[in-house]
């Protein structure tokens, strides 16, 4: 299961930023928690071009967050 699920993306064309919606599971001292965080991405090129894929986004995403790609996942997505 992944730790970080992106809700939405969006491109915001005025700025060219990949701004992603994600829940995240976070462990605190009184249990996990799910967060929701803002993720601004810097690489509006590759990412909205025609040709990205979810694989895509989820690197993205997890490239900025500095966790293992195979920890985040498209919600809703099988």
């Amino acid at each position: 299961m992944a730790t970080v699920n992106i809700r939405t993306a969006a491109i915001q064309y005025g700025t060219d930023i990949v701004e992603c919606h994600c829940e995240m599971n976070v462990m605190t001292p009184a249990g996990p928690v799910m967060v929701v965080k803002v993720v601004s991405l810097n690489e509006p090129t590759e990412l909205g071009s025609p040709d990205w894929t979810d694989a895509d986004l989820c690197l993205a995403v997890a490239t900025q967050l500095d966790i293992d790609p195979a920890d985040v996942a498209i919600a809703g997505a099988s």
